[in-house]
Formats: structure tokens, C-alpha cells, sequence
């Protein structure tokens, strides 16, 4: 099972998402929006489908490849990984960067924390 931690992480992340979902829709539902505002507004929506794709499938690789249970955030090019340990293992946490990065084109800003 997952720690506290990570569930507590898990748990705000999906509320911040579901804010954002419902700010979204409210713009694309918004009859004084203009098509700009409506555009952009299902641009992020889309973003944020495809971030939450991406953290899941770096999740599994993580647990697959390193046997860790992990919690992914992605904002813009920045990358926050929790790794559900006690122990800090740097060696282990620049592989896990490297293996965050195959997944993505241009060079990503990625930190590796190990908390428990």
C-alpha cells in the first residue's frame, strides 16, 4: 500500500486538477467568453488530460523498473517525482531522472525526492 505521504500528495493533486477542470468549463460553458478564451481554455483541459497520462505511465515504469511506489507531478517542464522511501539513494534517483526524461523531447527540470 501507499504511504500516507503519498496518498496525502495524490489526494491534493486531484483536487487542484478538479479546480482547474471546473474553472475551465465554466470558460467553455460561457456564453461572454470570447472563442480565444474558449480555445484556450480547452487547450489546457486537454494539457492536463495528457500531464495526468504521463504521470501515470512514469509512475508504473518507476514501480516497474526500480520497485518503487512514486508520485509524479507535472508542471510545464518542470517535473517533481516522490519516491515512497526512507532511504535516499542518489544513484538510484539519477537513474530515475534519466528514465523521466526518455519520455519527453525537449530537456525537463526534474527533481527526485525520497520521503516516507
Amino acid at each position: 500500500d501507499e504511504s500516507a505521504e503519498l496518498l496525502a500528495l495524490r489526494v491534493e493533486s486531484e483536487e487542484k486538477m478538479l479546480d482547474k477542470i471546473t474553472e475551465l468549463k465554466k470558460t467553455l460553458t460561457n456564453s461572454k467568453a470570447t472563442t480565444e478564451e474558449k480555445n484556450k481554455a480547452f487547450e489546457e483541459l486537454q494539457n492536463l488530460n495528457k500531464n495526468r497520462s504521463a504521470e501515470e505511465s512514469i509512475e508504473n515504469k518507476i514501480k516497474k523498473e526500480f520497485n518503487y511506489k512514486a508520485f509524479v507531478s507535472i508542471n510545464a517542464s518542470n517535473i517533481t517525482v516522490v519516491i515512497d522511501s526512507k532511504k535516499h539513494n542518489t544513484e538510484t534517483a539519477n537513474k530515475i531522472m534519466r528514465l523521466v526524461q526518455t519520455n519527453f523531447d525537449s530537456p525537463m527540470s526534474i527533481s527526485v525526492k525520497f520521503q516516507k
